[in-house]
């Protein structure tokens, strides 16, 4: 039995503190979430970390857009790296992509600088998500995969999330973004095999607030299957 794993995305010290106050066990640092998130300022994140007692991730995208890097982006992405790991930030949440092709010459890059790796949603965007991810079971310093969990279109149909978990394995994690899924289709994908949800928008209010009664029903929801055997 794997304990589900629950990430709170966190905007600021205030979200941190009550990511662990409900339970949850770590957080994503990001900003603009609602825009389609990008990275936070240092100052902001110094001031979440000195409130964290639970595992921080940091986002590292240089702006709200998708996951393809063109030179501009990839060089703001580097800069990006260079100032986090200068401030002793360690573990980030990344991804890019081109053409549907997942870009291992920037995961290689984040790596190399020393970081671990929790791969964000750019892994949606993939062609051929199950040879990928048996690809980024081999980097010992990735961490997590976080999904949307929407099919991917492949030459052969759709791929779905409940064919991925069937390869996936525990040394990999996949989490589940909640946000437009039902609570049944998640507590059904977290008895399957999911190892663990990350919790954004679902929480959140119309202005982009955390609303506390939401964030507690879905973390009472995910350690209520921790009680329970589950296979993988």
């Amino acid at each position: 039995m794997f304990p589900i794993r629950i990430e709170v995305v966190a905007e600021t010290p205030m979200d941190v503190r009550a990511a662990q106050t409900s339970g949850a066990t770590q957080v994503l640092i990001v900003r603009q979430l609602p825009e389609g998130s990008s990275s936070s300022d240092t100052k902001t994140i110094e001031a979440c970390l000195e409130q964290a007692t639970i595992p921080v991730s940091v986002l590292v995208k240089p702006d709200a857009g998708d996951y393809c890097y063109e030179e501009a982006r990839r060089t703001r992405t580097l800069k990006i790296l260079e100032v986090y790991w200068k401030r002793g930030i360690r573990n980030i949440t990344f991804g890019a992509e081109h053409d549907g092709v997942f870009d291992w010459d920037l995961l290689e890059e984040a790596i190399h600088c020393g970081f671990t790796v929790n791969v964000n949603q750019a892994f949606d965007l993939l062609r051929n998500p199950q040879a990928a991810y048996m690809k980024l079971v081999q980097y010992p310093k990735v961490l997590q995969i976080n999904t949307s969990g929407a099919p991917w279109a492949t030459a052969d149909g759709d791929y779905t999330l409940e064919q991925l978990l069937r390869s996936a394995s525990p040394q990999l994690p996949i989490f589940l973004d909640t946000a437009g899924h039902s609570e049944d289709r998640v507590l059904g994908l977290l008895k399957t095999g999911l190892h663990g949800v990350q919790l954004g928008k679902t929480i959140r209010d119309g202005q982009g607030k955390i609303n506390y009664g939401l964030l507690d029903r879905w973390v009472g929801l995910c350690q209520s299957l921790n009680k329970r055997p589950r296979s993988f």
